[in-house]
């Protein structure tokens, strides 16, 4: 199974996120805003992270920068969540790098699926 980074700043959404991907097998790592997701990126801890789950309204930080960071330093797939109700947010946050988009509230059993989905195509 898969180590996974989920930033989100809604203990709720958080607590049901780990709760739901660490059922599944998965380790769940937790930042809950983009300060602390930086920091925990810089660290060993960050190292070896096989799927990052980012909502793009982030305290404490700009979360487009965030996710173009993220995508310089390396190939981990991002997983973005918004309770955004733009119509070009999908798309944008795609060109920025984002490998899905998933608009909140979310379904927790889609959410498992993407995230699966994206873990098999990193391979082994």
């Amino acid at each position: 199974m898969g180590r996974i980074l989920v930033v989100e700043d809604d203990r709720d959404v958080l607590d049901l996120l780990r709760e739901s991907l660490g059922a599944e097998g998965h380790q769940v790592v937790v930042a809950r805003d983009g300060l602390s997701a930086r920091q925990l990126l810089a660290s060993p801890t960050g190292a070896g992270l096989d799927l990052i789950v980012l909502d793009l309204m982030l305290p404490r930080d700009d979360s487009s920068a965030l996710l173009a960071e993220i995508r310089r330093s390396g190939a981990v797939p991002v997983l973005a969540l918004s309770a955004q109700d733009a119509a070009s947010t999908p798309t944008d946050v795609l060109r920025c790098g984002a490998d899905h988009y998933m608009s909140k509230p979310v379904d927790l059993e889609e959410l498992v699926t993407r995230v699966e989905s994206l873990l098999r195509r990193q391979g082994p």
